[in-house]
């Protein structure tokens, strides 16, 4: 099964999900879309997808040319960005917000081996970012109309041949940075904040002027390993086989994890466990079928398949066991997926944590 066959199998599940659900299987295939794209997708209430544009209308207007260099006191560009991220430590973070934005409640944030995408949400208003790793996004187009190149979910690549405006910005430590947009949606500031690596930075209702000193402030590096309420006991994962992204939420002290989304680099979504505790958890999608008990570390419990499941996709998703919502996904065409079984096998490897305190949860979901 190819990429193409992944994206129309999982589009087409996202046709039969209520709205009201959680589960998030083509995440993974979107990796690398350019943040034009993810602002668009990321934050619907459909269940498999982060995200529908707030339905912003913004004017078109140069930047004065005199150009200036944007500094924070708060952080400093790196030198060099790695080609690739960690996925379970986000390799950004915001370093400052404007009064009254903070992270959301729910889930929305992803950490991918490409990408880091983030969001602060204050009211109906919105801030997005999205920093991107060496190379998994390149500008090879003119400063009037942008031509951005970003690695897809699979090893290759797709080039978007924008009709947005680019207009060049103030530096942002020093380093290149252009305002872009393409009507219909506000101004977004693209910085090259390390060679060949690019951030996004937009906002519904803020100024040019905060977009510009939240992009300076953005902090870059190791940052604070998200926490999982769980880990699954998967000896012999495939040495091509990685964790592709998380989704996650900020907290006080710890990023905590919502789903692990695992794969070779041609279906990046092959496995996707979804362990999401308290207020966190949104439900499941629509479930069919007689509810089959599964032993999840010494506890039955009655998981109930997901529509559209059987065939191209395995998933199996159970509401409320214990206050958490637990799914599991699996792709079974995807290489080496067979050596994992069925999803109710993969379900019994789950051991849950106790508590609701990240601090006795788990940085190693994978085992």
């Amino acid at each position: 099964m190819d990429e193409a066959d992944v994206r129309t199998m999982l589009r087409g599940l996202a046709d039969t999900v209520d709205g009201s659900a959680r589960i998030d299987l083509p995440l993974a295939a979107q990796q690398g879309r350019r943040s034009r794209h993810w602002r668009q997708m990321r934050m619907s209430s459909s269940a498999l997808a982060i995200g529908a544009a707030a339905g912003i209308v913004a004017a078109v207007f140069a930047f004065p040319g005199a150009r200036t260099t944007v500094q924070a006191p708060e952080t400093s560009a790196p030198a060099v960005a790695p080609a690739e991220f960690d996925a379970l430590v986000p390799y950004a973070s915001f370093g400052w917000l404007p009064a009254g934005y903070s992270a959301p409640e729910l889930p929305q944030d992803t950490s991918s081996i490409q990408s880091v995408s983030l969001s602060a949400t204050k009211g109906s208003s919105i801030v997005m970012a999205e920093i991107w790793a060496a190379g998994a996004c390149t500008d090879g187009g003119t400063s009037a109309q942008p031509e951005l190149t970003w690695r897809d979910g699979a090893g290759g690549s797709v080039t978007d041949q924008g009709t947005a405006v680019s207009v060049r910005a103030p530096d942002v430590h020093g380093r290149p940075a252009y305002w872009e947009s393409d009507g219909g949606s506000p101004a977004e500031l693209r910085v090259e904040y390390a060679p060949d690596a690019w951030l996004t930075v937009s906002g519904s209702t803020v100024s040019r002027s905060a977009i510009m000193r939240i992009a300076a402030s953005i902090r870059y590096g190791t940052g604070t390993p998200i926490r999982f309420p769980f880990w699954a006991s998967l000896p012999g994962l495939p040495a091509d086989w990685q964790v592709q992204q998380v989704i996650y939420s900020e907290s006080a002290d710890y990023p905590i994890g919502g789903v692990v989304l695992v794969g070779p680099a041609s279906v990046p979504s092959a496995l996707n466990i979804e362990v999401q505790p308290g207020t966190m958890r949104q439900g499941c999608p629509d479930l069919e079928g007689q509810p089959r008990e599964v032993n999840v570390g010494g506890t039955d419990i009655a998981f109930r398949e997901i529509v559209g499941s059987g065939g191209r996709l395995q998933g199996i998703c159970v509401a409320d066991s214990g206050g958490m919502t637990i799914s599991v996904a699996i792709v079974p065409g995807a290489p080496d997926a067979a050596r994992f079984g069925s999803v109710w096998h993969v379900a019994s490897e789950l051991h849950l944590l106790p508590g609701t305190d990240p601090a006795v949860w788990t940085a190693d979901p994978l085992r």
